[in-house]
């Protein structure tokens, strides 16, 4: 059960192949942004690129520009934004067999318009960046900060000028045993230092070769001044005993060992800073692979991957160690807490299973002090991630499935340590189990983590799950697969109806189509309106669904108002279709369209209902602003 002063807002699946109108967008690594224009943007798996919707339920759209200017397509962080507006971002291409090989193999970092648009390379970092890790962190005067791999295996911090300048900072080596070191997340501290994460590669649990013992070193914390190199220092080295930071082998990537661990690998470990002047972060299990007992690499379900402990043919069973085949002492991970000098470090919180298990991803330090974070499995749910057709019979056993993850937070005014070290109190409550499976109320499966928007809400994403549907071929879906994109009610508000439309692509030329698409969440007796009055849009609609249109020349506004389910009143929304609508005068603030359509600088859907005479019309959640300049 949720926390009466918070509760997790469903607000859309992702779809690889979804119904009429829903681009492939697929199994997100990170949250989404709520970036300036009031629009959530995120990256997700493949060519998909960035994504984005509203911050209410409903129908989500991305642009494919990421991938046709840059070739980029393997995505594991979080976009930022910089004061100018622009997101950035890091990623890479896939491996020199990928049939999306490019000159940009290695990875760079890009950037994008505030509507994630216009995306195109840093060409500094070109052949610079070797396969980034995708976390980016941006300082007061705009300069970014970045992880990689390095030509060395062992991971590089670098940085990009704000005139564009790439330069490296620091390159880790080897740990203490040779082993490879993995960089994790990374935070600008409030002191002006950059403090990290890095992971030493164990070994996969249960081979020969992977040393078990609890003192065994797994990871590290580091800080270091961004402006002086020899600053670097070591705070804190993990032992087995702490639990691990998660590491990713660079190297077997694109082998058949790396492709069986899917879910939660490259899900990083992350660093916050809260108000009382202490660092939280987590540790979990260093890999999602795991030894069976045939000495085959498979799966760990401690990520909320595939769970087969039985040969379903001979339902023998398939390990020779108990679920949840770890050999590790903290088997579900752990919060701890440190101070900026590295000193006062505690292990605060250790997970059970039933309160989430394997914590990864990003967290999130509300305006209260309170940290918030997700885990990977645990919680109350099971669900299998595996995507149904309706009608078709699958074997499935009770130990396929495996649990869907939780949401958690450390209340920071309730830690109690003693002078001794003792926790008395750790101040964790364990806040939402999230549900995949095929029901309505499914909110995804194996989140990544949460971000702290300027509403004060947090948004997250789950890598598998989502709501069931109707793909294009026409085949029912019991259970998408693809991941679900959430909200974080910090003041537990149950919210009001939620109407979004949209057109894609929202530019065409003359004699091309577009697809209008409508979605509502407690919402009914929906009505449309405007159009090009030809195209059958306007009159009573369904609560969802989809229209291909072909209007003439012109600047059309595609309108949709339905009844408020939940509070009352009504909700609506508004996008703009520009047909052959070609720039006649621009300057750096407005863009003004032919036909008619004259200056669209700043234009809201209220405005627009008010312009046709209604004025009943409630917005509980959204105002959407479109602004138009010129490229």
């Amino acid at each position: 059960m949720a926390a009466e002063d918070v509760q997790v807002n469903y607000l859309t699946s992702l779809h690889s192949s979804g119904p009429e109108g829903w681009p492939s967008t697929q199994r997100p690594l990170a949250p989404p942004i709520l970036a300036s224009n009031g629009e959530l943007y995120g990256l997700s798996h493949g060519l998909s690129g960035i994504y984005s919707l509203s911050p209410v339920p409903g129908h989500y759209v991305h642009s494919r520009d990421l991938y046709v200017q840059t070739k980029l397509n393997q995505f594991s962080g979080m976009l930022i934004q910089s004061n100018s507006g622009h997101l950035y971002g890091s990623a890479y291409s896939g491996n020199a067999n990928s049939t999306y090989k490019s000159e940009v193999i290695d990875g760079a970092v890009f950037r994008a318009e505030f509507d994630g648009t216009g995306a195109e390379l840093i060409q500094s970092t070109v052949g610079n960046v070797f396969q980034p890790t995708g976390v980016l962190v941006l300082d007061a005067n705009e300069n970014i900060y970045g992880l990689d791999r390095g030509p060395n295996n062992n991971g590089r911090i670098f940085k990009i000028s704000t005139e564009n300048e790439f330069s490296v900072l620091y390159e880790f080596t080897a740990g203490p045993q040779g082993q490879m070191q993995f960089p994790n997340g990374m935070v600008l501290a409030s002191n002006g230092w950059l403090y990290g994460l890095t992971a030493y590669k164990r070994g996969i649990p249960f081979d020969e070769e992977t040393a078990n013992d609890p003192k065994t070193s797994v990871g590290t914390l580091y800080r270091m001044n961004p402006s002086d190199a020899n600053s670097f220092k070591i705070l804190h080295e993990f032992k087995l005993s702490e639990g691990e930071i998660p590491w990713f082998d660079y190297i077997a990537k694109f082998s058949a060992q790396a492709e069986l661990s899917f879910s939660g690998d490259n899900i990083l470990a992350h660093l916050v800073e809260a108000s009382d002047g202490y660092l939280y972060g987590t540790t979990s299990i260093g890999t999602c692979i795991t030894k069976r007992a045939d000495k085959r690499d498979v799966e760990s379900p401690l990520c909320g991957g595939k769970y087969w402990p039985k040969n379903t043919r001979t339902n023998e069973s398939l390990f020779d160690t108990p679920y949840p085949h770890y050999d590790g002492q903290i088997t579900h991970g752990a919060v701890f807490r440190i101070a900026l000098d590295g000193s006062n470090f505690n292990i605060l919180h250790e997970f059970r299973g039933e309160d989430g298990s394997q914590p990864r991803g990003y967290l999130a330090v509300t305006d209260d002090g309170h940290v918030y974070g997700t885990t990977l499995s645990g919680g109350q749910n099971k669900n299998d991630i595996n995507n149904y057709e309706e009608g078709v019979s699958y074997p499935t056993y009770e130990e396929n499935l495996t649990y869907d993850g939780t949401l958690y937070r450390i209340k920071i005014n309730q830690i109690d340590i003693s002078n001794e070290g003792e926790v008395l109190n750790s101040g964790f409550e364990h806040l939402h189990s999230f549900k995949g499976g095929v029901d309505a109320d499914s909110d995804g499966k194996v989140p990544t983590g949460v971000a702290l928007a300027s509403n004060n809400r947090l948004y997250g994403t789950t890598r598998f799950g989502g709501r069931g549907y109707t793909s294009r071929n026409g085949k029912n879906w019991q259970n998408g697969n693809s991941g679900t994109v959430f909200e974080v009610d910090l003041n537990g508000d149950r919210p009001g109806a939620a109407v979004t439309v949209t057109a894609t692509p929202g530019v065409i030329g003359i004699g091309e189509t577009a697809e209008i698409t409508w979605t509502s969440s407690d919402a009914s007796n929906c009505v449309a309106s405007g159009g090009s009055g030809s195209d059958g849009w306007s009159g009573n609609r369904d609560n969802s669904g989809s229209i291909k249109v072909l209007p003439d020349t012109g600047v059309f506004y595609y309108t949709l108002i339905c009844d408020d389910n939940l509070k009352g009143g009504q909700a609506g929304d508004v996008i703009t279709l520009r047909v052959d609508a070609k720039d006649i005068v621009s300057d750096n603030v407005t863009t003004e369209y032919g036909n008619g359509a004259g200056s669209l600088i700043l234009f809201s859907p209220m405005h627009f209902f008010m312009s046709l005479g209604i004025f009943a019309i409630l917005f509980p959640r959204r105002s959407v602003y479109l602004f138009f300049t010129k490229k």
